[in-house]
């Protein structure tokens, strides 16, 4: 895959994400309002061309190549900052899928109304959520061609580590010329009990943009990823 965007070692990049919640209709069939819902959100679950597509569900930005990245080298992303850019998130599980596929005969799913200011999600009556945004997919490109969404590896990728939020750093190995750096299946919460044996997994789907810094490298002005009308991928050159 070609790079969205090239840069430089230190300079910042602002990526913009998407969920997995669904194009406008299915989200407003669901309860949310069609202003909510961002304009670039139809833009790309319909008319992002099928051929370009990678294996897996997720929707994920970028790659962004780093000029001076070699295979061997390592790739350092501090996370700066993460903003939530919808006032709703959801929530879902279906047979065959996730943590415990084949425990409900059935699949269920929620939109959950999210307090962006008191950093809340009302996930239901008397069970409220705080957000602790981050990325579910953080990554670079493998050695073995396209790789799906889904599975972590070598490459890091979906590890829906709940840790890598705003102020924290990712260690990645590079494995590519460039690196090739991705990021999405955005998350504004992961709520984990374990209690007598039974493990709960509560996932709140989001959209977010966030602000990357370090082993990202030159002068590169603000650019937009093709088929996507939003500035999805803005690079601040380091001073």
């Amino acid at each position: 895959m070609h790079p969205a965007v090239t840069v430089h070692s230190g300079d910042t990049v602002v990526m913009q994400t998407l969920s997995t919640c669904g194009p406008t209709d299915r989200l407003v069939a669901r309860g949310v309002k069609a202003e909510d819902v961002p304009a670039y959100n139809d833009e790309i679950y319909k008319n992002y061309p099928a051929d370009e597509k990678g294996p897996g569900g997720h929707i994920l930005t970028g790659p962004v190549a780093i000029a001076e990245a070699e295979p061997g080298d390592v790739l350092e992303v501090q996370i700066q900052k993460i903003t939530i850019d919808a006032p709703f998130a959801c929530n879902g599980f279906g047979l065959h899928r996730g943590f415990l596929p084949m425990e409900f005969p059935y699949g269920r799913n929620r939109i959950v109304p999210l307090d962006r200011e008191k950093m809340i999600g009302h996930f239901a009556p008397g069970i409220e959520i705080p957000l602790r945004p981050f990325f579910g997919s953080m990554g670079v490109a493998g050695v073995a061609g396209k790789i799906g969404s889904t599975e972590p590896f070598a490459h890091a990728g979906n590890m829906d580590n709940k840790e890598l939020v705003a102020g924290t750093t990712l260690y990645l190995p590079i494995h590519v010329d460039g690196a090739l750096c991705e990021l999405g299946d955005p998350a504004a919460a992961i709520v984990e009990r374990a209690a007598a044996g039974h493990y709960d997994l509560l996932v709140l789907a989001s959209r977010e943009r966030g602000a990357l810094a370090r082993a990202l490298l030159g002068s590169v002005t603000e650019q937009v990823i093709r088929h996507a009308p939003c500035p999805v991928l803005t690079v601040h050159p380091q001073a």
